[in-house]
């Protein structure tokens, strides 16, 4: 092993590095604050505050509607485990797609024990989903419509205006797992038509493990009806855990009002202090300068690897492949790159490049079955390279050099 930093490829898992800006919020709310809506002192009305202006950054940078519909999570898992397990009911459908991850995949298959039942969009030999097989597997009990933004095997980005229009036009619940978009990719829920957004903080967003949530779009407003009647159906949403609030403490049950009814113990104030220095940097940075100098590295490395001997990639790579420089690629796929060496297992080489150069980068299944079985990699798993604006051309170019050692050595 080599003496030095590690080099860091694996920013899909999560952003290591952070702006200097979270830590220094994570720092001073750890110091600084107490427990929101439990006193009136100082400290604890500052955690108040964070949470509100972290809801209130959080609202704004994904263009949603109402402050009380955004719901503060630990990670998006538990943000897609609190919606569908407490919106969907016996009986109903949904659609996904094979490029989804167990945070949707395996809540789904729970709920197939209380009368939910759900099919999957296939992919073509490129791993990009077959969007056109919505109109095949949609039925009348169809409710949702669950699908993550990118992919975090093949980089692969889905249509999210498409998809929107087509469930805005037959009633259906769009919702959006966008663990890996959220940070890179700019994503407007009414432009989209997006009914439910699922994040992380600490992927894209950089802010620190423990952060996420949902947002529930315009659809979960109060509607009134043309009798006169309203439609809440925020109000459907029953609470996956139950507990303090800090507010109504004499109730038996959840606080009816949002978010108070989804959001039971203690908030993690030094996480969303952290999560609301993050998008201020993303605001301040620029999303569209940030994922060029990222997409700039990832076409590099790109077409560097691909001269070497035994590659083979998984994923879309066409806008890389027709480009002549990275600038022209624009938000086509994920910063991204998947592929293997020969038949050598994902895991010896993702070590190789730890041992000889310290270069954390993803083996395995990442988590994704249905695409790695599609792409019959269940054995040997894929390499996962992901780049952001933080790496540098002297890391990548040290990255295609061990590789490039490793195909020597094991082919």
């Amino acid at each position: 092993m080599t003496g030095g930093l590690p080099i860091y490829f694996d920013w899909s898992a999560t952003s290591m590095k952070k702006p200097h800006q979270v830590k220094t919020a994570v720092i001073h709310a750890m110091e600084h604050m107490a427990s929101a809506a439990r006193g009136s002192y100082g400290p604890g009305l500052n955690a108040g505050r964070v949470i509100f202006q972290c809801r209130l950054a959080v609202k704004t940078f994904f263009n949603g509607t109402e402050l009380r519909h955004v719901i503060f999570t630990k990670h998006v898992t538990e943000a897609i485990n609190i919606f569908l397990k407490g919106f969907l009911r016996s009986g109903d459908h949904v659609i996904t797609t094979i490029q989804d991850h167990n945070a949707v995949l395996r809540p789904l298959h729970d709920l197939k024990e209380r009368g939910v039942h759900y099919s999957v969009l296939s992919a073509d030999e490129w791993g990009r989903v077959k969007l056109t097989e919505l109109d095949q597997v949609v039925q009348k009990e169809t409710r949702a419509v669950v699908l993550n933004h990118g992919s975090n095997v093949t980089g692969n980005l889905i249509d999210l205006a498409a998809v929107g229009e087509w469930c805005r036009d037959r009633g259906i619940i769009f919702v959006v797992d966008a663990a890996q978009s959220a940070g890179y990719v700019p994503i407007d829920m009414i432009a989209n038509n997006i009914d439910v957004i699922c994040f992380t903080g600490h992927k894209g967003l950089y802010g620190p493990q423990g952060s996420g949530g949902f947002i529930l779009g315009e659809k979960f407003d109060v509607q009134e009806q043309v009798d006169g009647s309203v439609i809440d159906l925020s109000a459907q949403i029953r609470p996956l855990m139950s507990g303090g609030s800090g507010i109504h403490s004499f109730l038996e049950t959840m606080p009816e009002a949002l978010p108070d009814r989804l959001e039971p113990g203690t908030a993690n104030v030094p996480a969303l202090a952290g999560l609301k220095a993050g998008i201020d940097y993303l605001n301040m940075r620029g999303i569209d300068a940030m994922f060029d100098q990222a997409t700039e590295l990832a076409y590099h490395f790109y077409h560097k690897v691909k001269a070497l001997p035994g590659v083979h990639f998984y994923g879309d790579y066409e806008s890389y492949d027709n480009s002549s420089s990275a600038a022209d690629c624009g938000y086509e796929r994920l910063p991204l790159v998947t592929f293997n060496i020969g038949k050598v297992d994902a895991a010896t080489v993702a070590q190789e490049l730890w041992r000889k150069a310290q270069i954390c980068v993803r083996p395995g299944s990442h988590c994704a079955p249905l695409i790695h079985r599609h792409f019959k990699t269940e054995d040997q798993g894929m390499v996962r390279f992901s780049f952001s604006h933080f790496n540098t051309l002297a890391e990548t170019e040290r990255a295609v050099s061990v590789l490039g050692e490793i195909c020597d050595e094991y082919l």
